[in-house]
């Protein structure tokens, strides 16, 4: 992701970043562009379920998935992090 980040930054010539947002701001985000509320609840419900079946346990934050990713970038192995 952070990869897609910032190689669509450098494209358009400005710096880009992730902002992780709670699945209720999400789903007002969408709901105000006009999808049914409805459906909504229905995707991030469905996908909050198969995160959990495929991994046998809750999804990791983006934040706590790259802190314990961090070796595999080059950055310090084992950072905990904080943005739970």
């Amino acid at each position: 992701m952070i990869l897609v980040i910032g190689a669509t930054g450098e494209a358009i010539g400005r710096p880009l970043r992730m902002q992780e947002v709670p699945p209720e701001v999400a789903k007002q985000g969408v709901v105000k562009y006009g999808l049914p509320e409805a459906l909504v609840s229905g995707f991030l419900t469905m996908q909050a379920g198969t995160y959990e079946k495929i991994l046998g346990r809750p999804a990791l934050t983006f934040a706590e998935w790259a802190a314990e990713h961090a070796a595999d970038f080059g950055g310090p192995a084992g950072k905990e992090s904080n943005d739970s």
